[in-house]
């Protein structure tokens, strides 16, 4: 499955007009951009000779018991598995981008837990969270 696959049902939600449509494409975004730091994690992980398909299952297991599988976590799995980090691939967007996931993950964290946000995000804030493929100009 394409990245832009994989977040049309962001765009299906954005271009809706259902009430919940910006908490509920900016939850799911960020769902989907960890579970593709997660497939190239595993996808790394794999590359590794002493791994094989039959090691899935056992990967998995230990990757639902861990506390860490967020994008941060995810993040320095990657960076230590490939020769070069994150930071270099993405270049010099990075440090935005890092602190941009770093506060949408913070606050999907307390939508989850039903809590209020410190900022009382609104839709269109929480909207800006969420990055659109082709991004929106």
């Amino acid at each position: 499955m394409s990245y832009a696959e994989e977040f049309a049902t962001v765009d299906l939600l954005l271009e809706s007009r259902h009430e919940t449509r910006g908490v509920d494409a900016f939850a799911l975004s960020l769902i989907k951009a960890e579970r593709q730091m997660r497939r190239l994690v595993t996808y790394l992980v794999y590359q590794f000779p002493c791994f094989g398909h039959g090691d899935g299952e056992q990967l998995r297991d230990i990757l639902q018991k861990s506390k860490k599988v967020y994008f941060p976590g995810l993040e320095r799995g990657f960076n230590a598995l490939y020769p070069r980090s994150v930071e270099d691939l993405i270049g010099s967007g990075y440090e935005k981008l890092k602190r941009r996931l770093r506060d949408a993950g913070r606050h999907r964290n307390k939508i989850f837990h039903g809590q209020l946000t410190s900022e009382y995000l609104s839709r269109e804030e929480l909207v800006s969270y969420v990055w659109r493929y082709p991004p929106l100009v």
